[in-house]
């Protein structure tokens, strides 16, 4: 094995794809965050910044664009922001785990509902909910309702309608 891991050759059958919004789906995703109040602390927020979220979530759709990357970028930064300061930093990390099973239900209560009233002072609950409203805008009526996919009307990934067909707005909380 060589000692030097940039000798190191990966092959990957598909072409590599960038997105030419990169630049500018991270300055949006990191201003939301920013707005959001998420990751808490500035020096969480500036150390996360160099990691650029949004370059990668570009990454991930290189072909994206429109109000559907833009809620997909910014909920890939609320995951990796969540994760970095409840999983990886977080100062209580002996948490009992139905304590965090629980937390992590209510979490998950918002994401579905909206329903912001069993965790109202926590920004990742409201950050989250302002996401996945954004998202649940983007999707037809049976994704919603979890039908699978090859029964489902097929709608453009680009943006996000209301069922009246006008875009969805996503204000502050």
């Amino acid at each position: 094995m060589p000692e030097n891991l940039s000798q190191l050759t990966f092959y990957c059958p598909i072409e590599k794809a960038e997105n030419p919004a990169a630049a500018a789906i991270n300055e949006s995703t990191m201003t939301w965050a920013t707005k959001q109040g998420i990751p808490s602390g500035r020096e969480h927020r500036e150390r996360f910044s160099t990691m650029r979220p949004g370059a990668l979530a570009a990454g991930v759709v290189p072909h994206g664009k429109g109000e559907g990357f833009a809620a997909f970028a910014d909920y890939h930064t609320w995951l990796f922001a969540f994760d970095d300061e409840y999983c990886d930093e977080a100062e209580n990390a002996d948490v009992d785990v139905t304590e965090w099973a629980a937390f992590l239900a209510r979490l998950h209560r918002v994401a579905e509902t909206g329903d912001i009233g069993l965790l109202p002072d926590n920004t990742y609950a409201w950050a989250l909910r302002d996401v996945a409203s954004r998202i649940s805008a983007c999707a037809t009526h049976g994704r919603r309702r979890g039908a699978r996919p090859q029964a489902q009307a097929s709608t453009s990934p680009q943006g996000c309608h209301s069922p009246g067909g006008a875009a969805q707005p996503s204000g502050p909380r």
